[in-house]
């Protein structure tokens, strides 16, 4: 996507109650025009994993946004008890799946959604761990 109207970044950060659902946006200075954003969705009866997913606008990809979005909530999550995160990828997308793969994610086989697959992977002690950082560039490429 290009970019966000007002209204599909309130769609993206309705609920938030910074425990269960977290959402972090970044913004273009002076224009207030999104570029990112960061969620996470803690996952209903486990209370230490959330789903995550960071989505970048097109032109901004490849500068750090995602990286520094991801990181920030990482950071919120680590707060909230949260040690684990799961992510839902495209099963054709298999750029993506090896890298999370080699971070350490497990996967499913593609059992989710029809042409999905979940991956969970555990939070690194600090920060989000290079493997993570380069799964997060391998999405944005996609």
């Amino acid at each position: 996507m290009a970019s966000w109207s007002e209204e599909d970044l309130s769609y993206l950060s309705d609920d938030v109650d910074h425990r269960r659902h977290e959402a972090l946006v970044a913004v273009e200075p002076g224009s207030d025009r999104g570029l990112g954003i960061a969620r996470f969705f803690r996952k209903p009866g486990e209370p230490e994993t959330a789903e995550v997913a960071v989505a970048v606008a097109d032109d901004w990809q490849g500068r750090g946004i995602g990286t520094e979005l991801l990181t920030r909530l990482t950071e919120r999550a680590r707060r909230e008890g949260i040690r684990r995160y799961t992510a839902v990828v495209a099963t054709d997308n298999r750029e993506m799946a090896d890298r999370l793969e080699r971070a350490g994610a497990m996967g499913d086989g593609g059992s989710g959604e029809e042409g999905t697959s979940q991956y969970v992977v555990d939070l690194p002690t600090d920060g989000i761990g290079g493997l993570l950082q380069r799964a997060l560039r391998a999405a944005a490429r996609r």
